[in-house]
């Protein structure tokens, strides 16, 4: 099975419709992002949505404007679980949806790395945590290439990792 047809996109909604009615789960919004001591709001024209969690592969400054995608919570008000982020239109950076991945894919995988003691451990933009088969720093994200090796626990055997900035 191909990379591709394991990812699909994320729907294009206003962030003015987020609250208004059903929205499909996972969305691509924009806005000006606003950074408080407890929490991250998006806004545009009146309108807010909080964010909870950070973008995988880059951080906006205090009331940039960004392109977000994330998975949308329901509830009232609607919260945004983050996936990663862009400065707004900035199209060199695509949001694809990558579901877990099944034991025994082979491939790649872009994550943030974090190795706590012995372990370390790749989450993905969308929150998917794989063990790595041995330790690797320093910490940041990276481009692994290597195969799911078993899944209780998630773990990835990699045999390159490729750091692509923070």
């Amino acid at each position: 099975m191909t990379e591709t047809r394991w990812q699909r996109t994320y729907s294009p909604v206003a962030l003015r419709n987020v609250a208004t009615g059903p929205q499909p789960p996972w969305i691509l919004t924009s806005g000006v992002a606003c950074r408080h001591p407890t929490g991250t709001l998006l806004t545009d024209r009146g309108h807010a949505l909080t964010l909870i969690g950070e973008p995988l592969g880059w951080l906006p400054r205090h009331e940039q404007q960004i392109d977000v995608w994330g998975q949308l919570l329901p509830g009232t008000p609607p919260v945004l679980l983050v996936h990663d982020a862009r400065p707004l239109g900035d199209h060199r950076h695509q949001p694809l949806w990558t579901p877990p991945r099944p034991q025994g894919f082979e491939g790649h995988i872009e994550a943030r790395v974090t190795t706590y003691g012995t372990t370390s451990v790749a989450v993905t933009a969308q929150r998917h945590h794989y063990l790595l088969d041995r330790v690797l720093q320093p910490d940041g994200l990276y481009r692994l290439t290597g195969r799911v090796s078993q899944l209780t626990p998630p773990t990835f055997t990699f045999s390159s990792a490729t750091p692509t900035g923070d």
